[in-house]
């Protein structure tokens, strides 16, 4: 297997380690992380991932009880050989989509991992549903701002990233414009993608036309 050139070998890992949509999920109260593999495995559909239980049954402390494999196969097959470790690592990182759905779980998978690693995520998608924050011992942008600047600092510094979607549902229900701007500053930190998503539930003082997503405004900046 070795001895075929590095092209064809690339496209061997990336055939088996790739296009997933990986949902980046807590393990434990001390940040163990783990991952599930979308049922969906397609971005920009965080509803239907919601309506399949795709990340399992979240528990108050934040964590996602697992109910069953979460790998699908892919650690073994690093962990078989150092040469296919050094090779295929990088594909595993830059080949898939990485789903969170808080700040703390994007924050600490940031600092877990090898700096390079970080560094190789091409694709992330974020799924922010702060009205249940609380119920999870969850920071949001309102009660926890400093926090909420550092997510987007991790997010601004990645070197690779291309693409991102991010839906977030506000804190409160009753927001004005005005608050709303003063959150979404800090994602000026991020800078030109191939593809950058927003999807924001409407606030006070907006009109937009209805839709299929009709709860939901939407702004993409594409390169």
């Amino acid at each position: 297997m070795f001895k075929l050139p590095e092209e064809l070998l690339l496209m061997i890992y990336e055939e088996v380690l790739g296009r997933n949509l990986f949902h980046i999920v807590r393990r434990t109260t001390s940040f163990q992380l783990g991952h599930v593999v979308c049922k969906t495995n397609v971005p920009r559909r965080q509803e239907e991932c919601n309506e399949n239980e795709c990340r399992g049954l979240k528990v108050p402390t934040g964590i996602h009880a697992k109910t069953g494999p979460g790998d699908g196969g892919l650690i073994p097959l690093l962990q078989s050989c150092r040469k296919i470790y050094i090779d295929a690592v990088r594909v595993l990182y830059s080949s898939n989509i990485f789903d969170f759905d808080s700040m703390e779980t994007l924050i600490y998978f940031s600092t877990a991992l090898v700096p390079a690693r970080f560094d190789n995520l091409i694709s992330l998608q974020l799924d922010f549903r702060f009205p249940l924050s609380l119920y999870f011992h969850e920071a949001t942008p309102q009660n926890d701002l400093a926090r909420w600047e550092r997510t987007w600092r991790v997010i601004g510094s990645m070197k690779s990233l291309q693409f991102l979607w991010v839906r977030i549902a506000w804190p409160k229900q009753e927001m004005t414009v005005r608050e709303e701007r003063r959150f979404l500053e800090p994602l000026c930190q991020v800078g030109e993608l191939n593809c950058f998503e927003v999807s924001l539930q409407s606030v006070i003082g907006t009109e937009f036309e209805k839709g299929e997503e009709e709860h939901w405004v939407v702004f993409r900046r594409r390169r």
